[in-house]
């Protein structure tokens, strides 16, 4: 299948949980960031943001632009 049973069961344990404050954190985030783009103003955050529901941490990774043509 496309996951293990102790994958399935780890999921099936969270399906209770409560996402208002995990909404709300990654939302402000998410503001913010379009804020800055259109603003002009600070560093956008480095790409893209990541959000582990199983260890409740977030992470910002870089991915680099496309190479230009040449």
């Amino acid at each position: 299948g496309f996951l293990s049973e102790e994958e399935l069961r780890a999921l099936a344990g969270q399906s209770q949980s409560e996402l208002s404050p995990v909404c709300a954190v990654v939302g402000g985030i998410l503001g913010q960031e379009i804020l800055k783009a259109i603003s002009r103003k600070g560093e956008p955050a480095l790409n893209v943001f990541l959000w582990d529901g199983a260890t409740h941490e977030g992470r910002v990774i870089a991915v680099p632009p496309p190479k230009e043509k040449e």
